[in-house]
């Protein structure tokens, strides 16, 4: 229970000490499951487990990567709207603004989206290879994976 405590008392200051920045175009890890969690920032890598990520901000252009047994869910900051990452799952947050414009490149996995009615210019865009997926307001998963019987890159979305 002092773990638990602890760790929303950690996530409530990260988060309002990203709120106030000036840039507030970042995302948060709201929560983590795992031991390996992989994180490019500015081509440095660091290497995470659930309890360290844990609150840890985002920012356009940072790539995440979840290995086997491990997921992470992401809070877009100045809204209710999580993005879910799955197990072996490799994704790039290409763009984040304060407009509301959040865009996510998914190399390789599955990502599980919920995103709140936006409105305007807002726009929330998931892609891959081969497929795209735009949405203003809506739940909804996106797989890029490679197909068993032909070896290619498939792209679901659902």
């Amino acid at each position: 229970m002092r773990r638990v405590a602890l760790c929303l008392v950690l996530i409530v200051n990260v988060a309002a000490s990203l709120i106030a920045q000036e840039s507030p175009s970042a995302a948060i890890v709201v929560f983590a499951e795992g031991d390996a969690i992989t994180l490019i920032r500015d081509s440095q890598l660091a290497r995470f487990d659930a309890f360290q990520i844990l609150g840890e901000p985002l920012y356009a252009g940072d790539q995440l990567s979840t290995e086997n047994g491990t997921y992470v869910e992401i809070q877009l900051l100045g809204s209710r709207s999580i993005v879910k990452v799955s197990e072996n799952t490799t994704l790039t947050i290409a763009e984040l603004s304060g407009a509301g414009e959040s865009l996510i490149d998914v190399a390789y996995g599955r990502v599980r989206s919920r995103i709140e009615q936006l409105s305007g210019t807002q726009r929330f865009e998931v892609r891959g290879l081969t497929a795209v997926a735009g949405v203003r307001g809506t739940e909804f998963g996106f797989d890029q994976l490679i197909d068993p019987v032909s070896g290619g890159v498939v792209g679901r979305i659902y």
